[in-house]
């Protein structure tokens, strides 16, 4: 008798389900629209232009295939305006104002790689970190603060060194 070896064929993989192409609503397209291009200024109103309720859009504006189509529409639109954009900065280099036409040329020159020597200079005393710049550690060093007749704060260290610790009088541009 031959030999009834019972040898079972190898099992098929399942097949990987494809992913659904979930299609953006119609109406949620033309209030998506109507925030790129400016017709609309808010969520009310972009959903009021499409004839759909504020709720409705900005639920549908959670999910994550409606975000990436409003990503991707927004990008076109700012790819679309650079055009016009560096075209106006170009036209402002020959404005009457001597402002507006060395703010524009410092823009054009910054975007060319070319940009002027940057002269902040942060310092901090405390120790602290929240800002960028030179930091100097006196924190092994004992002092006593002191308010000078002006106001001006002071830390007097036991060799008699003195550093001025009053906030400096900053001016925003």
């Amino acid at each position: 008798m031959a030999d009834m070896s019972t040898t079972l064929p190898e099992p098929i993989p399942p097949r990987k389900p494809r992913e659904k192409k979930r299609t953006v609503p119609k109406k949620v397209r033309a209030a998506i629209t109507a925030l790129n291009n400016g017709t609309a200024k808010t969520v009310k109103k972009a959903a009021e232009s499409a004839g759909i309720s504020r709720e409705y859009f900005s639920r549908s504006m959670s999910k994550p295939h409606v975000a990436e189509y409003m990503r991707t529409m927004s990008a076109r639109t700012i790819a679309l305006a650079s055009g016009r954009a560096a075209a106006v900065k170009v036209d402002l280099l020959d404005c009457e104002s001597s402002h507006v036409r060395n703010d524009a040329s410092s823009f054009v020159l910054g975007v060319a790689g070319i940009q002027p020597v940057q002269t902040n200079l942060n310092l901090n005393l405390r120790g602290e970190i929240p800002h960028a710049g030179y930091v100097i550690d006196l924190t092994g060093r004992e002092g006593r603060r002191t308010v000078d007749a002006r106001g001006n704060f002071k830390e007097v260290f036991d060799d008699d060194n003195v550093i001025d610790i009053t906030p400096s009088q900053r001016t925003e541009p």
